[in-house]
């Protein structure tokens, strides 16, 4: 198992009975103006002297700094998880359909494993919604359950897809299936943008990341991603071995799963134990339920990708010692493209 995973389980153990007192039930909350940049902030750590419930449900906005291109902005909105300030999320499944592959390379590993998801679900917040997308080698893509309430039907249509029969593939020739890829995520992407009311787009592949694209490629849907303020997370059985060095070569990203998740703040987890996937799942929805959410105006709206820095202030520092905050890298200012509210859930 991977030495982060554990790290984290024994995190989640830690927290687990200080929180269990606080409501499960979330608010919608209040659209954000079409000017305002949110960035969620979800601070980790692995160091025994830290008082865990304090960090996920004590911060205050005078603990942060933002930092839009190196330059300090005022924060001027600040949500907290904890007191069910923060948006409800919705959650994207994300599978690469079967394959005449080894089945760490994509996602069949998660064949026949797809209940086991089932109860890390049960924490979902009312409002939370469940979807699924997946893509083929083959060059198609699509949207097979549309996020709703509904948990069990979402699991379903996931095990619909990976139940279909192995696609034999002449994938060495053939970049069609990285395409298929961008494809899906964009397709997920005008879903975000097009559904109220708004929610946080979780983007959950559940995926061997046996996957390069071209830089350019690759940064055009992470551009996408970040207008939707989205987050990227994995998990994988940990058949396909990440190598940090190996993730640039050649004006290509290697492990383009693992690059989204470094620059929206998410994380990717590996197990070789299947029954531990439902602890990585349940400490993904615990991050995201707990996170901070910040809200600044940028300077303009140019449309233009701004780096994006979070530190805590002087005195968080000394109190928070050995605490990472995760967030989004950077950020993409543009107004909130309008959208009739739909009867979507």
């Amino acid at each position: 198992m991977n030495p982060a995973l554990l790290k984290k389980s024994a995190f989640i153990l830690t927290i687990a009975a200080s929180l269990s007192a606080i409501a499960s039930s979330r608010a919608l909350a209040a659209e954000p103006a079409a000017s305002t940049v949110l960035v969620d902030i979800i601070p980790t750590t692995t160091k025994k002297n830290v008082d865990s419930k304090a960090l996920l449900t004590g911060l205050k906005q005078s603990d942060f700094r933002v930092l839009d291109n190196g330059k300090e902005v005022p924060v001027q909105s600040f949500k907290a998880g904890a007191t069910r300030g923060t948006r409800p999320i919705s959650l994207w499944f994300i599978v690469q359909c079967p394959e005449a592959l080894p089945p760490d390379w994509h996602s069949e590993f998660m064949r026949g494993k797809t209940q086991l998801l089932k109860p890390a679900l049960a924490s979902l917040d009312k409002e939370d919604v469940v979807g699924v997308a997946h893509w083929c080698d083959d060059g198609s893509a699509s949207v097979d359950f549309v996020p709703a309430h509904d948990a069990e039907a979402a699991l379903a249509a996931l095990d619909k897809v990976l139940s279909q029969k192995a696609m034999d593939f002449n994938w060495v020739q053939n970049r069609s299936g990285e395409l298929a890829m961008q494809k899906m995520l964009e397709l997920v992407v005008e879903d975000t943008q097009h559904t109220k009311p708004s929610r946080l787009p979780v983007f959950l592949f559940l995926y061997g990341d046996h996957c390069g694209v071209y830089e350019h490629e690759a940064d055009r849907i992470l551009q996408k991603v970040l207008e939707t303020s989205g987050i990227v997370f994995g998990i994988s059985d940990g058949g396909v071995g990440f190598n940090p060095d190996m993730l640039f070569a050649n004006h290509q990203i290697n492990f383009v799963v693992h690059y989204y998740s470094q620059q929206t703040g998410g994380e990717y987890y590996t197990a070789t134990n299947a029954s531990l996937f439902p602890s990585a799942l349940d400490f993904i929805l615990m991050q995201l339920h707990f996170r901070y959410t910040l809200g600044f105006t940028p300077p303009a709206l140019d449309g233009n990708r701004h780096t994006l820095k979070v530190e805590f202030t002087k005195d968080a520092r000394a109190r928070f010692q050995g605490v990472d905050l995760k967030f989004r890298q950077s950020y993409v200012p543009v107004a909130e493209p309008a959208a009739a509210p739909t009867s979507q859930p």
